[in-house]
């Protein structure tokens, strides 16, 4: 049975020039052939939805500003020392309604961004459309259940639990360990322990119950190539696809 192309999710946007998690860098994503969108949704002291990786602005910019303590104001009224500004939930949504995604619900706000997304789409009548277009990555079982509760339909991405006990039932040959569920979506890194992942055994162990790969942040064009060869199902990449390079 032919396999599926390799999907390519770009990982904040592609900001080898542009600043993660900004217009300008999924704008270059998009140009680089992405059809798959990461990003990281946190919520602000007034319960607006945005687009941000780090609880504080220091790395992104250049302010010790909590983005759960501040307004949503304050937080646009914001510049990176390159010039771009903080996205918004609904920006996004507008901007990128043609392509998939995957949300990392940053467990700060799990609760209260969870219920914005609820009430987004409640009030827009989207909640079939939301399922359809996106899938959420939860940091613990407590989110997840609440995301089931708000949309029973989600799709969900392993946890990073799970795919470290996933992983683990894999090295020691003990399935049982792991729990690999048919039709989950682990995320691998290259190595663990010193032992190369990117293989095509350790593919085929989670494929054989019916689950599916993610090669996680691939490093190098090397081993994206290696991810690929190996049968991953998905590549989260801060690159270029394959394809563009």
């Amino acid at each position: 049975m032919q396999q599926d192309p390799v999907v390519w999710i770009s990982h904040r946007g592609y900001h080898a020039e542009a600043l993660e998690n900004t217009r300008e860098a999924f704008d270059a994503a998009i140009q680089a052939g992405f059809t798959h969108l990461e990003t990281d949704l946190r919520t602000t002291a007034d319960g607006h939805l945005v687009l941000h990786h780090d609880p504080h602005l220091t790395r992104t910019f250049a302010t010790s500003l909590v983005v759960e303590k501040t307004s949503l104001r304050e937080l646009l009224s914001l510049q990176s020392p390159q010039g771009q500004q903080l996205l918004t939930f609904e920006d996004f949504i507008e901007s990128y309604a043609g392509f998939s995604w995957t949300f990392d619900i940053k467990p700060e706000s799990a609760g209260p961004t969870l219920l914005g997304l609820h009430q987004w789409a409640k009030r827009k009548k989207a909640e079939s459309w939301l399922n359809e277009q996106a899938r959420f990555l939860c940091w613990s079982s407590r989110a997840e259940r609440y995301l089931h509760q708000l949309f029973p339909q989600a799709k969900t991405l392993a946890r990073e639990s799970e795919c470290y006990r996933a992983g683990l039932s894999v090295f020691s040959s003990v399935p049982f360990l792991g729990g690999i569920r048919s039709g989950r979506t682990y995320s691998i890194p290259r190595y663990f322990a010193g032992r190369d992942l990117f293989t095509k055994l350790f593919a085929e162990a989670y494929h054989k119950r019916g689950a599916r790969l993610i090669a996680y942040l691939p490093p190098r064009e090397e081993d994206a190539k290696a991810a690929v060869s190996a049968g991953f199902d998905e590549i989260l990449t801060n690159h270029l696809p394959l394809s563009a390079t």
